[in-house]
This record gives structure tokens, sequence and C-alpha cells, in this order.
């Protein structure tokens, strides 16, 4: 997936902090602990550019990918791939009838399902609702 996710220099000049910054953000596990650093951030540094927020994105789906058991995720022009050694088709079908039927399964080469990309939405926000929709679903199943 194509998405701007660095600590540009004009934005933390010296290297130790920024070296440190992309571990705390490599440490983030939930909404909380990226609230945790944005507030850091803006407080030090002043307010983060997109790129930075790219970057917690991108810790932010992967701790949701770790915890849906999602291994990969890759693009073709129109989908979104997800791979996971084990497809849960009880939450593929609830995130199918949330999504509105954009999403379909394959097992060739490897499990994973696809979720069509819409017009006016980026890739990034796509993938955050499916991450947010399969951790509902998580959590359902935890009060089942």
């Amino acid at each position: 997936m194509h998405i701007d996710a660095n600590i540009p220099k004009k934005y933390i000049e010296n290297v130790p902090h920024r070296l440190a910054m992309y571990r705390r953000i490599a440490d983030i596990r939930n909404q909380e602990d990226a609230d945790d650093v944005i507030d850091e951030l803006i407080d030090r540094f002043g307010e983060p550019p997109q790129s930075v927020m790219g970057l917690i994105d991108i810790a932010l789906l992967r701790a949701a990918a770790v915890e849906n058991n999602i291994t990969e995720i890759g693009q073709t022009k129109d989908r979104l791939l997800i791979y996971s050694d084990v497809l849960d088709m009880k939450k593929i079908a609830a995130l199918s009838n949330a999504m509105r039927g954009r999403i379909s399964v394959a097992t060739v080469p490897r499990p994973h399902f696809k979720v069509k990309l819409v017009e006016g939405q980026s890739q990034t926000e796509v993938l955050k609702q499916t991450m947010a929709l399969l951790l509902l679903a998580n959590k359902k199943d935890e009060e089942n």
C-alpha cells in the first residue's frame, strides 16, 4: 500500500529525537497509545505533518492486523487483499453485511479476502473501516 509515512527532518531535526519518536510510534497498540504519542508530538515539536499521521495510522493498522491474525495486506487496482492463515467465515460474513457485499473470499494462492474499494474513499480509510469492523466482531465473540 502506498501511504506517506515518515518523520520529516524538518519536523524533528535532531536525529536521536527522531529515532526515539519512530520507536514510540512503533510501540503503538491502540488508539489511546496513538493519542498519547500525538499529544507528545504536539507538545514537543508542534502539529504533526500528514506523513507522521500516516506513520501513526500504519502502527494502528499493524496492531489491529496482529489482533485479527492478518499476515499480509496488499492491493490491486480496485481491491485490498487481506491475507490470514485462518479465515473466520462468521466474521467475514458479518464484515460483508456491514460493507454491503464488498467482500469476497479466495483460498488461492493463500487464504485471503478482498475488499472492493469505493470511489472517493482512500485505501487507508477502507482498511481502517475493515479493521474496526473485525475488532468489533472480535469483541462480540468474546462477549458470547
